[in-house]
């Protein structure tokens, strides 16, 4: 094997390994298992056929998997590894494994959930030693003349990857990539990704990633072409992939990795969108259907067969309130969130929404950003599994006022009778049992859990048992005044955890239940009835995420706004930086200003000088020109002042050579300077961050030496000198001040030994990890500070370079002008010994004077310009960087600005309610029906989204000429309200019944019939009944809510109006300061 590009130091079991593994040709090949804990049973039948498949071959035959084997980036559950483990133990062929992007957990993607797995069985190898079976490729690598590539996020490494020669000489590459023009899972092409036409032509390529097996070109021509083949997921994974036929690929290596045989697989939930009963004939779903055989009734045959089916309502053109029978082929809610996102951008562009025509791409792309970042936490967990909760029986002991034992069947059972007996806290002792808690009731602020506990009783115990899914299960849960307990078992199999609070959250997920949804399907207690009806649209809008999954958007609208303070933030950030550097730039503008102020002057000067110089040194000439007659002394003064004049115009030809070179030699250093005063900007930049992360650590640090300290202060321990080998605990409990006791006791030595242990060791592990993090950031926060210094170390030498440089070329200017004006003296001197000898030479010397004065106001001129241009430069390096800045500022601006665009398109006037459009109609239909049978048809109730996403309850009252009256509902009579919430919240239950959410066979109300009158009273009694129905027949409307049994709590004058409507009456009888259940033993079914 050889690797490709990335290290040449091979383990050499690995290598053992590759020897081994070549020696197998024939290869089954699958991807995107998708490992998670509700497809976990799916995965293990999918592993054990592959391993099958290929045992099954007549030629020795290896597997291969290219990547996404687990579903939830960087979290892995200890009960999913051990079940795949398990499975492992029994394969007996190799597999070569490429992790892909659920895989892979750090962006380079070397760090990955495929190497848990890689010692997780082993096959015999060539010499008769056992090697490990799988062989992960976490980077590229060629085996059998085959280019392997894992998922690679950066497209341009990606592109490098398959055009470079490796790939040219492979016949075959294995990837896990998106390909432009491929077909993603919800049947949308794909336009991101790389390019078919970068891959190498004539090559069999295979990949993972999409979930639908389909094939790409990549060139038209057939000479030059290769084909991309996505092998697809083994099972259908979601709805998303309704109706794929699934595959495994039987591949051979020594015919260049060509198709040998492809074999069909189906296994796990099998998924089908219809859009009418008779499609539904086709899939062998239903056996037979009449056209007067009603939707319901066919459903309801499904789902008892153990069929998860989900009602999609649309809307119709006419005012028809009854069921529909038609199922929509498209719908927003089969959409990934990914697609969701896109159409509902779409949809705004249409609608106009958006003030510039970029918006909608910058929303797409960070919207993608961060629907990414959620997905690789592995936080939005699949809520797709059916829970159909069938329970059959509470019993209760010490449970509010029922001190003694009692059982209550929950089939076939009645309501109980009477008041302040208990009879709420009978029924509601299931969903306490179930939850830990009961109905919202209000409650005094000193109102305790431990409440529940029977006055005469020391622990209140409740025991509910029933079928999940036809699989049985039993929960226990009991409460003490200082302890409780959970046990739960499923199946004759105990799923109890070590803590409550974990057994709960596995009660959760295996029943599908929490309180919250319970009170809104099942268990109705009389101050909770109202709710939906009462609900603020938000929090209706939290409701309905029951029925449709907007965790993944609620958590996509929190992390947006997160970033968009975080954004906000650094934009404050930059205005504090831009203040400081305008400052400075005000500063050296105002000093360019003065300094061309001065050049400007001194070299108009200069121009003035020079012309009153020539005009001079004209005058002179034409006096010389009429002087006669000169003696030879006065030749000789002349030619000693020519001499002088000569020396003087040479210093001042090496004056301006002198400069040249100090420009030459000054400036690049000057330019350097600026430099390391920019890097010394972002420097202190990184050292400010370096020192508030070391005081971040510092208070972790503190704060767990502070948590060591309350230990030694609880136990009575000196843990200065480290944990002591033998730890003793107190004779009292720390807690309770109680003596601790030798027994097996709750408050035993050997329990106050564990948790002493338990926390000292928890405690010295946080201080030693606080400690370790004090330390890493002390040790960046130094390198930090000796970067810096470092920098202001190379700034001192810079500027000490510069001012050496500056006082030697001053020096050398000062020993020139020395020179100078030595030499103008002699000059002077001459001039006038020439003056006292001839006018003519008085002349010269004049001359000569106007000449050096004009050479001095040149060397100012100069000087002016030279402190001109060098302020003119520093001011410009200070612009350029406040310019810097403030685009940095601006694009933070833009970006923090589209953050909290998204997170209102994140919210719940956004996609949210883009999503729940369907739903809101659905439930609308659904309270109709209700509200019809509850007021005769003279009620309605509608349920719409207002131009502001706003869901809107408009309530309506049929007047005396049969016409519909509009109401507000804060102005419906009592009666009339009750109806509604009424219907809102069976509608409700039904519409999570019908989503495949809960659907639970008991129905408990708490007295429902207040403020209705008798002949409201009497039709919610024909309703319930109707609920309770086996028989379905084609006018049937309330089929949604299925139950066998419906506990109704109410006043004695109640329950006799509604007697006829009963199976029976169950009796909670108060005697002695005890309640006791007296049981009806001649129910028949129902109420």
């Amino acid at each position: 094997m050889k690797t490709g590009g990335y290290s040449n130091l091979i383990e050499e079991t690995v290598i053992q390994q590759a020897a081994h593994h070549a020696t197998y040709k024939k290869w089954v090949v699958f991807t995107d298992l998708h490992c998670s804990p509700t497809t976990l049973d799916t995965c293990l039948e999918v592993l054990h056929i592959v391993h099958e498949t290929a045992m099954k071959q007549t030629e020795k035959c290896g597997i291969l998997f290219l990547g996404d084997f687990w579903h939830h980036r960087g979290t892995l559950r200890v009960d999913c590894l051990n079940a795949i483990l398990n499975e492992f133990r029994s394969w007996q062929v190799p597999m070569i494994m490429i992790p892909g992007n659920h895989d892979q957990v750090t962006l380079g993607g070397q760090n990955h959930g495929l190497t848990s797995l890689e010692n997780s069985y082993r096959v015999v190898g060539p010499g008769g030693d056992d090697v490990p079976g799988p062989l992960i490729l976490s980077h590229p690598a060629v085996f059998q003349n085959a280019l392997f590539v894992p998922h690679v996020r950066d497209m341009d490494i990606m592109k490098s990857i398959v055009q470079s020669n490796k790939a040219k000489e492979s016949s075959a590459l294995f990837v896990h990539t998106e390909v432009k023009g491929a077909l993603m899972n919800d049947m949308i092409v794909s336009t991101n990704g790389i390019s078919p036409s970068v891959f190498p032509p004539q090559k069999n390529i295979y990949s993972g990633h999409f979930h639908k097996p389909h094939s790409i070109e990549t060139s038209s021509s057939s000479s030059s072409s290769s084909t991309i083949e996505y092998i697809g997921s083994p099972y259908q994974v979601s709805l998303s992939e309704a109706q794929q036929e699934k595959q495994l690929v039987v591949l051979d290596a020594d015919l260049g990795w060509r198709c040998e045989q492809r074999i069909p697989i189906c296994v796990g939930r099998c998924h089908f969108k219809s859009s009418s009963l008779k499609e539904l004939q086709q899939y062998r779903l239903i056996t037979g259907h009449e056209e007067n055989e009603s939707a319901n009734s066919q459903i309801q045959l499904l789902r008892d067969q153990g069929v998860v089916v989900e009602v999609r309502e649309v809307s119709s053109s006419n005012d028809n309130l009854s069921s529909p029978t038609m199922l929509p082929n498209d719908s927003v809610e089969d959409m990934s969130p990914v697609s969701t996102w896109r159409a509902y951008l779409k949809d705004a562009e249409i609608r106009n929404e958006f003030a510039n025509e970029n918006d909608h791409d910058s929303l797409l792309e960070i919207g993608l950003k961060i629907l990414e970042e959620i997905e690789s936490t592995g936080g939005v967990q699949n809520r797709g599994v059916q829970h159909d909760l069938r329970l059959t029986s509470t019993s209760a002991t010490g449970f509010g006022p029922f001190e003694d034992a009692i059982t209550y069947p929950l089939e076939n059972r009645g309501g109980p009778d009477s008041n302040g007996t208990g009879k709420s806290s009978l029924a509601m002792a299931t969903l306490w049992a179930l939850t830990g808690c009961l109905d919202s009731r209000p409650a005094s602020a000193s109102s305790k859990v431990a409440d529940v506990i029977n006055d005469n009783s020391k622990v209140a115990h409740v025991t509910v048992e029933g079928f999940i899914n036809d699989l049985p299960f039993v929960i226990s849960r009991t409460k003490g005044t200082s302890k409780s307990d959970l046990v739960f078992h499923v199946d004759n199999v105990d799923l109890t955890t070590q803590s409550t609070k974990e057994t709960q959250a596995l009660v959760e997920e295996k029943l599908g239940v929490d309180a919250h949804i319970l009170t809104r399907v099942a268990f109705y207690g009389q101050h909770g009835m109202n709710d939906l009806l009462e609900a603020t649209d938000t929090k209706l809008k939290d409701e309905l995420s029951l029925v449709v999954p907007l965790d993944l958007w609620q958590q996509a609208n929190s992390v947006a706004r997160l970033k968009s303070r975080q954004a906000k933030k650094k934009v404050d950030e930059f205005e504090g930086m831009i203040r400081l550097r305008k400052s400075d730039v005000d500063t050296l503008s105002n000093r360019v200003s003065r300094a061309k102020e001065s050049r400007d002057y001194k070299q108009k000067h200069l121009s003035e000088s020079k012309e009153r110089l020539n005009n001079e040194l004209k005058r002179i000439q034409n006096l010389l020109e009429k002087t006669i007659d000169e003696s030879s002394n006065v030749e000789m003064l002349q030619a000693e002042l020519k001499g002088v004049s000569s020396n003087i115009h040479d210093l001042n030809d090496r004056y301006d050579s002198i400069m040249a070179d100090k420009d030459s030699e000054v400036n690049p250093l000057r330019e350097e300077l600026s430099q390391v005063q920019d890097i010394m900007v972002s420097a202190t930049r990184i050292n400010s961050a370096s020192e508030m992360n070391v005081l971040s650590c510092k208070m972790s640090l503190d704060s767990a030496r502070a948590s060591i300290s309350k230990i030694q202060e609880k136990w009575s321990l000196d843990l200065s000198h480290g944990i002591p080998s033998v730890l003793k605990p107190p004779e009292e409990c720390p807690t309770c001040l109680q003596a601790l006791l030798s027994d097996g006791s709750d408050n035993s030595l050997e329990n106050a030994q564990k948790m002493m242990e338990v926390e000292i060791k928890e405690s010295h592990s946080n201080l030693h990890s606080a400690e370790y993090a004090f330390e890493e950031a002390s040790s960046k926060a130094s390198e930090c500070s000796n970067t810096l210094v470092a920098q202001k170390k190379i700034l001192h030498e810079l500027q000490s370079d510069l001012e050496i440089l500056s006082t030697r070329w001053s020096g050398k200017f000062l020993s020139l002008q020395d020179k100078l004006k030595e030499k103008r003296q002699i000059q002077n001197n001459l001039t006038s010994q020439l003056s006292m000898v001839v006018k003519d030479s008085q002349l010269i010397a004049q001359s000569e004077a106007v000449k050096a004065s004009f050479n001095e106001e040149k060397i100012n001129a100069a000087h002016a310009n030279e402190v001109y241009e060098s302020l003119d430069v520093e001011l410009s390096s200070a612009m350029d960087f406040l310019k810097q800045i403030r685009l940095e500022q601006e694009e933070e601006e833009n970006n923090q600005s589209i953050l909290s665009t998204v997170g209102e398109r994140f919210g719940q006037r956004g996609v949210q309610t883009y999503v729940l459009q369907n739903t809101v109609e659905s439930l609308e239909r659904a309270s109709q029906n209700y509200l019809d049978h509850l007021s005769d048809g003279s009620q309605r109730l509608e349920l719409s989204l207002d131009a502001g996403d706003k869901i809107v309850r408009n309530a309506f009252v049929r007047g005396p000429g049969g016409e519909f009256k509009h109401r507000p509902l804060s102005t419906l009579s009592g009666g009339q309200w009750r109806r509604c919430s009424l219907s809102l919240s069976f509608a409700f239950a039904e519409l999570v019944a019908s989503k495949g959410r809960l659907r639970s066979s008991l129905l408990v109300l708490d007295e429902p019939l207040t403020h209705l009158d008798r002949s409201g009273r009497t039709k919610f009694g024909e309703l319930v009944r109707k609920m309770l129905s086996t028989n379905q027949d084609v006018h049937q409307e309330m089929s949604g809510i299925k139950i066998s049994t419906a506990v109704l709590i109410l006043q004695d004058l109640s329950a006799e109006e509604l007697e006829e409507a009963f199976d029976g009456i169950d009796t909670v009888i108060r005697k002695d300061g005890k309640s006791y259940l007296r049981l009806d033993e001649e129910i028949g079914s129902g109420i």
